[in-house]
């Protein structure tokens, strides 16, 4: 069976999309001991056989436990897994949300290999739930940002194993930048696939990046009236690391088909003429 995001082990899961209304910037590892407590009433008290709708109040959903033995996994009372495949999330408000959705980290996780996901996961050896679940501790959501394919490239390329994240940002600087991921993730993906994924170990590429992307950008914006445009970039057939860039970075939201054709040749031709002077 594939390791998944959610549940990478039997040790621990993630729970930051549970319960589905948040404030900004919410993580559950800030309130550790109020929530430990919680989950421990929600366990004890879940009937699997009652059958009533009970919405959600505040912050905390009901139905958020345990649901291992050893009280290390929070988890979904009412998933199908806990219930000999009968989904029950139809109990709470937000139920619909709760089937149809999964995090953009989670989605890019299940494109890897499994041999990959286990290299990736080993960031997260030794984190408990509350700990694995949280954007501030654990990298691994961070480093899912810049998608599967230069992922999948640094994993094939390394032989070892990282044990922890201080030893994986010592091998790959880059990674300790501010640099937006989603945003930046066409050209770094466009770069590496030529290149491969040593560059981003040199010390010096991060400066280097930062500068092609702000030159590739201020071109954009002086060489092309993008205007209000008629269409959403991304629901336009184009890569959507492309599209991610666009909105992200360029600060295109909408925009006309022929003119994003013309954004992204130039855009290539740019990336191109980068590799060349390396």
């Amino acid at each position: 069976m594939l390791s998944s995001l959610c549940f990478p082990d039997s040790s621990k899961s993630c729970f930051a999309c549970c319960p589905p209304i948040r404030s900004a910037g919410y993580d559950h590892l800030d309130f550790k001991n109020i929530i430990k407590r919680v989950l421990l009433e929600n366990s004890s008290g879940y009937d699997p056989d009652e059958r009533c709708v009970r919405p959600i109040t505040g912050f905390s959903c009901w139905a958020l436990g345990y649901i291992d033995d050893d009280f290390k996994q929070p988890g979904c009372l009412l998933h199908p897994f806990q219930n000999n495949g009968e989904d029950l999330r139809y109990r709470i408000d937000y139920g619909t949300k709760c089937i149809r959705e999964a995090c953009f980290e989670a989605c890019v996780f299940e494109r890897l290999t499994e041999k990959n996901r286990q290299f990736w996961l080993r960031l997260a050896d030794g984190m408990d739930s509350f700990e694995y679940s949280s954007r501030k501790i654990n990298i691994l959501f961070k480093l899912l940002g810049w998608g599967d394919k230069i992922l999948s490239a640094i994993a094939d390329s390394e032989s070892d194993h990282f044990q922890n994240k201080s030893e994986f940002i010592r091998k790959y600087p880059f990674f300790k930048s501010s640099i937006s991921q989603k945003g930046s993730a066409y050209l770094l993906s466009f770069i590496i696939s030529s290149t491969g994924s040593d560059i981003l170990k040199h010390k010096d590429f991060e400066e280097k990046f930062r500068n092609l992307s702000m030159q590739i950008t201020a071109g954009i914006k002086e060489l092309f009236d993008t205007g209000t445009g008629a269409f959403h970039v991304h629901r336009m057939d184009f890569d959507s690391m492309f599209t991610d860039f666009l909105r992200l970075e360029a600060d295109i939201k909408k925009s006309e088909y022929s003119t994003v054709e013309k954004i992204k040749q130039y855009t290539d031709e740019q990336l191109k003429l980068f590799l060349r002077g390396m």
